[in-house]
């Protein structure tokens, strides 16, 4: 999926899945952050994206799917992410496993 289709109130346009930084979830909204600055509020939930959306996309915690494409770096001892755009999240130790076999498949294969 290269296209994500965000429909709100006052806003309905197709974003490059390329753009997006992350997407925070919080109930039953999702934040959409992109790499341009802007933040898309929409009511759907976060399950609802994970779906939909494949590798680079990573749910790296109950309330947060990211971009591994803007990821930084990550602490020592792999409980920290660290995005590009200065967003900090703690990774939940049920999906730290999977996150270091993705890395290794995408960057060091």
């Amino acid at each position: 999926m290269n296209q994500l289709q965000i429909m709100g109130k006052r806003v309905h346009r197709q974003l490059n899945t390329s753009e997006i930084i992350r997407i925070n979830g919080n109930i039953n909204y999702s934040e959409i952050f992109t790499n341009s600055g802007k933040k898309f509020v929409i009511a759907k939930t976060l399950k609802k994206y994970e779906e939909n959306l494949e590798l680079p996309f990573f749910r790296g915690s109950k309330s947060c799917i990211i971009n591994l494409n803007f990821l930084k770096s990550i602490n020592s001892d792999g409980t920290i992410i660290y995005l590009k755009d200065g967003y900090e999240l703690p990774i939940s130790r049920r999906r730290r496993g999977k996150l270091l076999e993705i890395l290794n498949e995408l960057y060091v294969s």
